[in-house]
């Protein structure tokens, strides 16, 4: 009877160990399947909100890459290495969408807090986008209102086929210049073009920036 006894309670105790040891094992692979998606969940819960802040402005995808080691990480935001288009977009972004069209593209929007850069009530705001319309109030976008400028700061985002981090600022000014696109303003940092227009910047000589506009 008393070895019975002892079975049942060790069963029990084992048992209970094992859920322990299950429930400790979904919680590791729910955090790592959010860090390999880079949810803003996880971006808000592992890194704080001023640091939400700097990884929206910079583009989070690659620059944890870079600067936290993170090669092997596979990113799936629709912005991820999104292709900038002059006169048309940046992504699945398209000039002339409404706010609604642009929410169904790339989902909620970060809120104001994720871009520290003047007045943002007439903007969407995504990693290391910010996305403004022709039309809002205090609360932000009208909702017929139509996406008219994208501002890019993402330097895995595409132009002309390659990372905006890789282009320098002679080779790139040269570049557009060859493929129609007349200079507007060109000085040490920044560069404008129209037919279709386009703005950049520059830091130490390579693009951190560029903004498209209808």
């Amino acid at each position: 009877m008393l070895i019975s006894i002892l079975i049942m309670v060790g069963s029990a105790a084992l048992l209970a160990m094992l859920y322990i040891l299950v429930l400790r094992a979904a919680h590791w692979l729910s955090h790592q399947a959010e860090k390999l998606l880079g949810l803003a969940a996880y971006r808000r819960r592992a890194h704080g909100p001023a640091a939400e802040r700097v990884l929206a402005f910079l583009g989070f995808e690659l620059y944890s890459r870079r600067e936290y080691g993170l090669g092997a990480v596979t990113e799936f935001h629709p912005l991820a290495g999104a292709t900038v288009d002059p006169g048309g977009g940046v992504g699945p972004a398209r000039l002339g969408m409404s706010p609604a069209e642009v929410v169904a593209a790339l989902g909620r929007s970060l809120g104001y807090d994720a871009w520290d850069d003047g007045n943002l009530n007439d903007s969407l705001i995504y990693d290391g986008v910010r996305l403004s319309f022709d039309r809002c109030d205090h609360r932000g976008p009208l909702p017929r209102s139509r996406l008219w400028v994208a501002e890019v700061r993402r330097p895995d985002a595409m132009l002309l086929g390659r990372p905006l981090c890789d282009w320098q600022e002679e080779e790139l000014i040269a570049t557009l210049s060859d493929r129609g696109l007349q200079t507007k303003i060109v000085e040490p940092g920044y560069a404008e073009f129209v037919g279709p227009y386009l703005r950049t910047w520059f830091e130490s000589g390579r693009l951190t920036g560029v903004e498209v506009a209808e």
